[in-house]
């Protein structure tokens, strides 16, 4: 934790005035952008965690706050909106290790993440059980589907999950590629598919998101 708050410390007494992007070559613009955004996932994902540890122990009652929700509106200056997302993706995060190591990782944005953990419902999961789905089957999968593809794409893959357990939701889209290496083989889906972890069936991958 020193590390981290000695890391936190000092961002926070930098001079963003100081960086100039106009002072950098084209090829310097070109590593910064990837370095900042792996960055901004990272710290995304340490407030994720902190998030959850605070509501775990009810942290917010200490400023007389109702609920962490209320607390980061009034002491982080979220929106509302923000603030549910991030309660709610640190509740989700910690029956998804694959996904939360991911993000902790850099590899995957918060938009990723919550493409996922909004529709991973706890009664989504509890129905996935009673129909023999495992949900470490599903972090994993998912999880992979966010490293490799686009938050849009990710979302679509999180459908066919959803739709999987649920038929009554439709799902009418697929991602245009699944990870080519590790992926599980799954037999192509049928028009409605059955009930399974596997949220989409793999297809040939197309370069667009090889970015």
């Amino acid at each position: 934790m020193s590390s981290w708050a000695s890391v936190l410390d000092q961002l926070a007494a930098l001079d963003p005035a100081e960086f100039d992007p106009d002072s950098l070559s084209d090829e310097q613009v070109r590593e910064v952008i990837p370095r900042t955004q792996l960055a901004i996932n990272r710290l995304s994902a340490l407030m994720t965690r902190a998030v959850a540890a605070g509501e775990a122990r009810q942290v917010h009652t200490g400023d007389g706050m109702v609920s962490m929700k209320t607390w980061l509106t009034g002491h982080c200056r979220v929106s509302g909106r923000e603030a549910v997302g991030l309660v709610r993706a640190g509740r989700r995060l910690r029956q998804l290790p694959e996904l939360a190591a991911a993000y902790a990782e850099g590899a995957v944005t918060r938009a990723h993440v919550d493409a996922v953990t909004t529709a991973v419902t706890p009664a989504r999961v509890a129905k996935a059980a009673e129909a023999g789905i495992d949900l470490a089957e599903t972090d994993e999968i998912l999880a992979d589907a966010a490293r490799a593809l686009l938050p849009e794409e990710t979302a679509q893959a999180v459908r066919r999950w959803v739709h999987g357990i649920d038929p009554t939701v439709t799902s009418t889209t697929t991602p245009a590629c699944v990870v080519s290496s590790g992926w599980p083989a799954r037999p192509a889906a049928a028009s409605t598919p059955p009930a399974t972890s596997t949220p989409w069936a793999p297809r040939p991958c197309t370069p667009h998101w090889k970015r």
